[in-house]
């Protein structure tokens, strides 16, 4: 079913950035170290554009309403749902206040704006929650093979809303230790480059060294085998999969910025440009394409290869 795959995929977004946006909060609380404040507006922008303006509106229009028809012994549920989907936008607009009042007179209201984020982050993971353990299950064992290709048919009008190019920051402290879980299936870096290229999604990388701060040697045998799970470099894959789908990769030490690299990421993908061409051949391949500038000094960041179109 894959409207309960995109809501859990949307849900599994927003917790992480609602988990970036607590920690940084909480590194805030320095009183010694300006934050990056435009980082901090960034990932609000983002809670305001996204959980309140397309993901809540697809549960409400589609999934709520006609699991109520199906099943209205849930509707007090739904009701309940709804209401809070309702009271987040207030919430947020408290966020946003503490966040402006904290930049206007830093280092003073650190503290209200770190208790403004936690109260809506623990807000929003309680309301998830809900949906996940009760409304979900409900949904797969009460909807019709017609209600889920209703469903799945309006979001994918939600997607195509927005002709923007998606972009995912993947934040590593470390080389790839595999699955996490026996259930979970091992993901190649071909595999996310292709699908990548195949849903126009570009990456951004921030990769860390804070695994270890006395780095083992890797070598042969199991000792070898621990010390390349633990080693403090990041996997050297995370500046190709952002290089071929035309995001950017940036390395910090321990101990630097965390939110400079953030805001690095923020102002890239807001002074983009969007180039367009008519691909020769309509085959359905993957053909290589090279995008070159004239004035020197510059280097321009864009994909390596595009899926063509078939028709």
């Amino acid at each position: 079913m894959d409207a309960i795959r995109i809501i859990r995929d949307e849900h599994r977004s927003i917790e992480a950035v609602m988990h970036a946006l607590t920690h940084l909060a909480r590194a805030a609380q320095d009183p010694a170290v300006r934050p990056g404040f435009e980082v901090l507006r960034a990932m609000i922008y983002y809670i305001a554009e996204y959980p309140e303006r397309l993901h809540h509106p697809k549960e409400d229009g589609q999934l709520f309403a006609r699991l109520a028809a199906r099943a209205p012994e849930a509707k007090p549920l739904l009701d309940e749902l709804i209401a809070e989907h309702a009271s987040g936008a207030p919430m947020l607009r408290g966020l946003e206040h503490a966040l402006l009042d904290f930049e206007q007179n830093w280092p003073r209201g650190a503290r209200e704006f770190a208790a403004a984020v936690a109260a809506y982050a623990d807000f929003h993971c309680k309301h998830m929650r809900k949906e996940e353990e009760q409304v979900l299950p409900l949904a797969e064992r009460v909807l019709s093979a017609e209600d889920w290709r209703a469903i799945d048919e309006a979001l994918d009008a939600f997607g195509d809303a927005d002709e923007r190019r998606a972009a995912i920051l993947v934040l590593s402290d470390g080389k790839d230790s595999g699955p996490v879980g026996f259930r979970q299936r091992f993901v190649s870096q071909a595999e996310v480059i292709e699908r990548a290229r195949r849903e126009e999604v570009m990456i951004y990388a921030v990769g860390m060294r804070s695994r270890s701060r006395r780095p083992m040697q890797p070598g042969i045998g199991p000792g070898g085998l621990q010390a390349a799970l633990m080693a403090d470099m990041p996997d050297p894959g995370l500046a190709r999969v952002a290089d071929e789908t035309g995001g950017g990769y940036v390395e910090i030490r321990f101990g630097q910025d965390l939110g400079a690299a953030f805001a690095g990421v923020a102002d890239e993908l807001h002074t983009q440009y969007l180039l367009g061409f008519a691909p020769p051949r309509r085959d359905g391949k993957v053909h290589a394409v090279s995008v070159r500038v004239n004035q020197g000094g510059l280097k321009p960041r864009a994909r390596k290869s595009y899926l063509a179109p078939t028709e």
